[in-house]
């Protein structure tokens, strides 16, 4: 009798012995799965992150270029306006009606002055076309990294 007893005893322990063994190599296995799956994605992540920088390096190198650019002209043509005759300083009762004029017609200060604010807003429009560029590599970069 105690020869079965212990018989069964063995087979028992051998049994919840082999389904903790069997358990314990399963649940390390799938840590072992989501700890590679999840370096894989950092490393996807930080391959982005780095391949993202250098795009915006290279944004950034273009706008400085072109806001240089744009400087550049901007005192050329302001340059230019040197040798255009100032504004009358009396200013005369009689208001003539005249036609639009064109820009050569202008004066000194009205040629600086518009030159300025023509350079002020390419400026801005280099700037925006910048800043959309760089929201376009976000919205990409996360459109990829939600489809992987």
């Amino acid at each position: 009798m105690y020869n079965t007893l212990i018989k069964w005893g063995v087979v028992v322990l051998a049994l919840v012995c082999s389904h903790y063994t069997a358990y314990h190599l399963g649940k390390t296995e799938a840590q072992k799965e989501v700890v590679l799956a999840h370096k894989v994605y950092e490393a996807k992540l930080n391959m982005s992150e780095e391949q993202h920088e250098h795009a915006i390096a290279k944004l950034n190198k273009e706008k400085d270029e072109e806001i240089t650019s744009i400087t550049v002209a901007r005192d050329n043509a302001i340059r230019g306006l040197q040798q255009r005759p100032s504004r009358p300083q009396v200013i005369t009762e009689t208001r003539e009606i005249r036609e639009a004029c064109t820009g050569r017609e202008l004066f000194k200060e009205d040629g600086e002055f518009l030159t300025r604010e023509a350079a002020r807003a390419e400026r801005i429009i280099v700037e925006r076309d910048f800043y959309f560029q760089r929201y376009e590599e976000a919205r990409l970069m996360l459109e990829r990294l939600n489809n992987e």
